[in-house]
């Protein structure tokens, strides 16, 4: 399991998780475009459940200016990286 940094480029729904698993790096919990039988097992071994992809920060343009927001790494995540 890696914990990767990534930035979309195009905007286009899932380009990052279609991207990822065509790799063979599928986002850990992606009921879609996952591993079906890792995100199973990880479920039943961790007991987390959901995607494993979040959004740490967010710029959107707005009236002439970037708005901008960001967050930390939620605590699930940082769980299952200790493990």
């Amino acid at each position: 399991m890696s914990l990767l940094e990534l930035e979309p480029k195009t905007g286009r729904t899932h380009q990052l998780r279609i991207q990822c698993s065509q790799r063979n790096l599928p986002i850990v919990g992606d009921r879609t475009y996952g591993d079906f039988e890792k995100n199973r097992v990880l479920a039943k071994s961790t007991g987390q459940q959901g995607m494993f992809l979040h959004a740490e920060r967010v710029k959107v343009p707005f009236r002439g200016n970037d708005w901008e927001a960001g967050v930390t790494v939620p605590e699930r995540f940082r769980v299952l990286l200790v493990k």
